[in-house]
């Protein structure tokens, strides 16, 4: 069956937080150095004071510093902190990914980066409308799909139209529409959210979609 669960979901996200937190590394390293912005007091004019330090920046010097460090112990405590928040943030906050893929298309294109922002649902719900990734396998493999019904609702699909509920719903991000999509109605479980790619000019049978566990959503997009 096209919807059977997440069983049935093809790959869409790898994990590629390594590269990401290498950049970033080598960016805080180098505007942490003592060769960068030293500390001042904080005044009425402390926007002035940090262009007039942001200007006197030697740069050369901030990359040599960086390339060639002072293997003090000062050092290590620094690198070792900025390396421990770039592995958090990248792994279990802001995690980027690699699309691939065309059930997203054309709003999400496959062989792009993007990031998956876990705050999103610390604070509400997930709801229609929303394009997740969902936890695949283990913590390195998500999906890409946007969900269009709640737990309780009815899914239909007829000669291409979603309907939800007996209702059609629009549905103004589905650019490639053939008109050949048909699925009888089936209600959505408790505790599940149902979730399909944009992509609908694909034959049905090729579409990869249906109700997963609300448990598997990580978050949203940013980009």
């Amino acid at each position: 069956m096209p919807d059977s669960g997440p069983e049935t979901l093809s790959f869409e996200f790898t994990f590629a937080w390594i590269p990401v937190a290498g950049g970033l590394c080598f960016f805080f390293v180098i505007f942490s150095s003592r060769a960068n912005l030293r500390r001042k007091s904080w005044s009425k004019n402390w926007m002035e004071v940090t262009v007039m330090e942001w200007k006197k920046i030697d740069w050369k010097k901030s990359l040599n510093n960086f390339l060639f460090p002072n293997l003090n112990r000062r050092f290590a405590l620094r690198l070792i902190a900025v390396v421990l928040f770039c592995v958090l943030f990248f792994k279990f906050v802001c995690k980027p990914v690699w699309l691939s893929g065309g059930s997203m298309e054309p709003n999400y294109h496959s062989g792009t980066l993007n990031f998956c922002w876990t705050p999103t649902y610390w604070f509400r719900s997930p709801r229609a409308g929303d394009v997740v990734a969902l936890r695949y396998e283990g913590d390195r493999v998500m999906l890409l799909k946007r969900i269009v019904a709640g737990e309780g609702d009815v899914v239909e699909f007829r000669n291409g139209t979603l309907l939800v509920n007996g209702e059609p719903k629009l549905e103004p991000y589905v650019k490639f529409n053939q008109g050949g999509w048909n699925l009888p109605p089936r209600k959505v479980s408790a505790g599940y959210v149902y979730v399909v790619g944009d992509n609908r000019g694909m034959p049905i049978e090729q579409h990869k979609f249906g109700q997963i566990r609300k448990s598997r959503i990580q978050g949203t997009l940013l980009l």
